[in-house]
């Protein structure tokens, strides 16, 4: 009777552990915005704001950002990159903590040696954190055939808000699907957009 009980126990326990393990860290909030311009050029921008719960967070997992780009036809701008520590402390992101690379991806494929990651490292980094990036993409016109993009949202970090926008001149038509979400987009025409 006592090794079923104590089987028993054991098996809540784990159970009730199960339950409550949460995520190495907590995405607060992340924006994604496509915009057709009227010249027919894209404007990428991404917007990540990121709360450090453990160690393995920032040495393994989040600790630096990759964005892919092809230079030939694209521009990157970082609009901002800080961290902010638990204490208040802000430190801005120094300029050797941005490394443009080869894509790992290319790295075996001659036809995409043009391409370039940039590695965003992030500094400061600690428990509680809040890390905040914001960047832009700007694709020439022609680049893309249309205006077009697949997100897919699957996070490993538990994500509080995430905005995805898609901005477009309002004689243009939008044609898009939503698969696997309940609420469906909220549309929005004003001054011609």
């Amino acid at each position: 009777m006592r090794y079923v009980l104590g089987t028993i126990l054991i098996f809540i326990v784990l159970i009730n552990h199960a339950q409550k393990t949460t995520s190495d860290a907590i995405l607060e909030k992340v924006i994604i915005e496509y915009t057709l311009n009227e010249d027919g050029s894209i404007n990428y921008h991404y917007y990540k704001k990121m709360k450090y719960l453990t160690h393995y967070s920032f040495n393994r997992l989040y600790g630096e950002t990759f964005i892919v780009y092809n230079p030939k036809y694209q521009s990157l701008t970082i609009n901002k990159s800080f961290t902010t520590q638990e204490n208040g402390n802000v430190i801005q992101t120094p300029e050797n903590a941005f490394n443009e690379l080869l894509p790992r991806f290319a790295a075996s494929a001659p036809h995409f040696n043009h391409l370039r990651e940039m590695a965003v490292t992030h500094t400061g980094l600690e428990i509680d954190a809040v890390v905040e990036l914001d960047y832009t993409i700007h694709s020439e016109a022609g680049y893309y055939p249309a205006l077009m993009g697949n997100e897919l949202i699957t996070e490993s970090a538990m994500v509080k808000e995430k905005i995805i926008k898609i901005i477009l001149p309002s004689e243009k038509e939008l044609n898009y699907k939503v698969f696997n979400i309940r609420t469906g987009p909220e549309v929005r025409d004003k001054k011609g957009i």
